[in-house]
């Protein structure tokens, strides 16, 4: 199966997550669940989105039709997680980091 390549790197950390979850980038976005399950994979977007881009909590909170003090809890929760060694968050983190290396080969390779 052909996925398209995002074209921006909020895209590709974006559509990084939803493959590595699973999901539909409408459905991982604008999902409204509390789950736990549903809150960690929002939180380890939000954690990725602050980390690898320059957008503030803000517009990150606006992705995922959140309040940007709950895109401040969630970083702040994900990198306490990666601090203590989590080995879940770190497996996700790093699986999610992978899929995105290779949309950025991908586009390096367009630009070639």
């Amino acid at each position: 199966m052909q996925i398209e390549t995002p074209k921006t790197l909020e895209e590709i950390v974006i559509k990084s997550a939803c493959i590595h979850f699973g999901l539909e980038v409408k459905e991982y976005t604008e999902n409204s669940s509390k789950d736990q399950n549903s809150s960690y994979q929002r939180f380890i977007g939000i954690y990725l989105l602050r980390s690898y881009t320059l957008l503030s909590f803000e517009k990150i909170a606006k992705l995922f039709s959140r309040k940007d003090s709950a895109a401040k809890n969630a970083y702040n929760q994900i990198s306490g997680l990666e601090a203590i060694k989590d080995r879940r968050t770190i497996a996700d983190l790093r699986e999610i980091k992978s899929i995105m290396d290779r949309f950025t080969a991908e586009k390096k390779k367009q630009f070639a």
